[in-house]
């Protein structure tokens, strides 16, 4: 199954588009070829990990090859991921298959829009929050990374504040959000994390203004708390709940802050 999908990733890729009629389980969920809509082939009709995890590794090149420099700790951290969710056998195919996609171009628009179409909202929230995580990977986050990321969450339906959130939980102090099992010492540096977190940040993970009144503050970060719980996306494994804990995390952190600035406890 595997194979099937990632072999008709890089046959739509290497011909411009053009599906083919072939069956590609969930890279896009479907794609518009000439003739026919191909529909999602899950059991259940819901994504899978592997559906998730070959959109990912699509949108992953797309990112890397951004700023024309495809980085170790980038691929360190795409090997990590899969060595996590699947295993390294897995991990190591797709390696490979994310190197012969790093040498072709890339139908972003497209791809995302199909995205949009067949994945749930929360699932879109996941994949931008690992593409945050792999251009700060190398601690510095190109423009050019920034501006794909921006195009992948517009192209893929993702709200102007939520994205904004997301950001906002990489890019204050020296967060990397890494998909590392929890060990600072692990491969590619593992988590890196700031003392604290700056109140415009915090204001700006829960959507929220400091012209809110407490009332506001609290029902704002009820919001944030739920969108971002960590059962979500329970279904795509466990590598994805850390991922989805950490967003969680980030948000309480966020609200603990501007309590502190408030006074409130």
């Amino acid at each position: 199954m595997f194979g099937k999908i990632f072999g008709a990733i890089l046959g739509w890729v290497l011909s411009g588009g053009r599906l083919g009629g072939a069956v590609i389980g969930f890279i896009i969920g479907a794609i518009l070829d000439r003739s026919a809509r191909v529909q999602v082939r899950t059991s259940t009709g819901r994504t899978t990990a592997e559906d998730f995890s070959a959109s990912l590794l699509l949108l992953s090149a797309a990112v890397m090859k951004s700023d024309g420099k495809i980085m170790k700790s980038e691929l360190d951290y795409v090997r990590r991921f899969y060595t996590e969710q699947f295993g390294l056998e897995y991990a190591q195919k797709q390696m490979l298959e994310l190197r012969e996609l790093l040498k072709q171009d890339i139908r972003l628009r497209e791809v995302c829009q199909e995205i949009q179409t067949h994945m749930d909202y929360h699932l879109r929230l996941q994949l931008l929050h690992y593409l945050f995580g792999l251009a700060k990977s190398d601690d510095n986050m190109s423009n050019q990374e920034m501006d794909t990321i921006y195009q992948i969450s517009q192209f893929m339906g993702i709200n102007f504040k939520d994205y904004e959130s997301l950001k906002a939980m990489f890019m204050f102090g020296n967060y990397s959000g890494s998909y590392s099992s929890g060990d600072s010492s692990s491969a590619g540096g593992g988590r890196q994390r700031s003392s604290g977190m700056d109140l415009a940040s915090a204001y700006t993970i829960l959507e929220t203004e400091s012209s809110a009144t407490d009332d506001e503050l609290k029902k704002a970060y009820r919001k944030m708390a739920i969108k971002y719980h960590p059962d979500k996306v329970a279904s795509l494994g466990e590598a994805h709940v850390k991922s989805a804990t950490e967003k969680f995390q980030k948000v309480q952190q966020a609200y603990d802050t501007v309590c502190a600035s408030r006074g409130i406890k």
